[in-house]
């Protein structure tokens, strides 16, 4: 076991990756993984402070906006992650409950939606008034957190559905639930919230910008550096790499990431073992991967 290599240039996880045939390296490559970043830690430090808090009359409400790409959606899954991590240190149920809105999210949908998770039925509901049996639920569960993801799609809905929508999610961070409410979305979502002047007062805004060449975005890519199982070092933080993403491409941290993902798997195709800014310039799509997957 000591005669194994290892790589300086790479996370623990990697280290043990770079070992498995390629395969495996363009599997683990390809999942998903977090990044952290300055203004994601303070969203998710400013949650998971809240959760230590008993319940009052004063709910946190965030809304995190920016434009498609920008890892809003993975943010939320990594604040659920960290709710479920809270509730297991804690010996207590998860303190957390999630809603994706759907392409048209009308008041009955979104309650169902919440209800359907949890086994239970709500027959019959006035739009001024939190259901009892989901008030009841959430008193149960100990529920302090509620995530919503594609906010923006309460604008799809006629503006009755939408005031509807906004009192229900009103209601929600008020007594007697007083819950927590992380909602994320694009910009258009904003305008979904100012239409209640109440809801707004309570909603603090958090923007998800694109990267741009600073040092943030220098910490990013070395951070994404160290989980790629490429046997040589690809010096990502450099300001070539820095000065490539923000000048010729759309900077959305998701076209980033893939990128780099289809980058690094064609190194390990043409053998390289490393990314350049060539690899880059072609990774504009995923690589012909049947000579690994038919040739393994």
């Amino acid at each position: 076991m000591n005669d194994v290599v290892q790589y300086p240039h790479l996370s623990p996880q990697a280290n043990i990756v770079i070992h498995l045939p390629n395969v495996e390296r363009i599997n683990y490559i390809h999942r998903d993984k977090w990044i952290n970043h300055d203004l994601g830690s303070q969203i998710r430090n400013k949650i998971k402070s809240s959760l230590f808090l008993p319940h009052n009359n004063q709910a946190l409400c965030m809304l995190i906006i920016g434009v498609g790409g920008a890892g809003k959606s993975s943010l939320l899954e990594r604040i659920s992650s960290d709710c479920s991590n809270w509730a297991q240190r804690n010996a207590s149920p998860p303190p957390h409950i999630e809603l994706k809105l759907s392409a048209e999210p009308t008041l009955a949908n979104n309650i169902n939606s919440i209800c359907d998770q949890h086994g239970i039925t709500v027959p019959n509901f006035r739009k001024d008034t939190l259901p009892i049996q989901l008030v009841l639920l959430l008193k149960a569960r100990r529920i302090k957190l509620l995530l919503i993801d594609e906010f923006n799609h309460l604008l799809a809905v006629n503006r009755s559905e939408q005031r509807k929508n906004l009192n229900f999610f009103k209601n929600l961070s008020g007594p007697p639930t007083s819950l927590h409410i992380v909602a994320c979305g694009t910009h258009e979502a904003l305008h979904a919230v100012n239409m209640d002047i109440q809801l707004s007062s309570r909603f603090q805004v958090m923007e998800l910008h694109q990267w741009t060449a600073n040092e943030e975005f220098r910490a990013f890519l070395a951070s994404y550096e160290r989980v790629l199982p490429l046997r040589l070092p690809s010096n990502l933080a450099s300001k070539e790499f820095v000065n490539f993403f923000s000048s010729k491409t759309d900077s959305t941290t998701r076209n980033i990431v893939n990128r780099l993902k289809w980058a690094a798997m064609a190194t390990i195709i043409e053998g390289k073992e490393k990314i350049e800014i060539e690899s880059l310039e072609k990774a504009s799509s995923l690589p012909d991967l049947l000579s690994i997957y038919e040739g393994e």
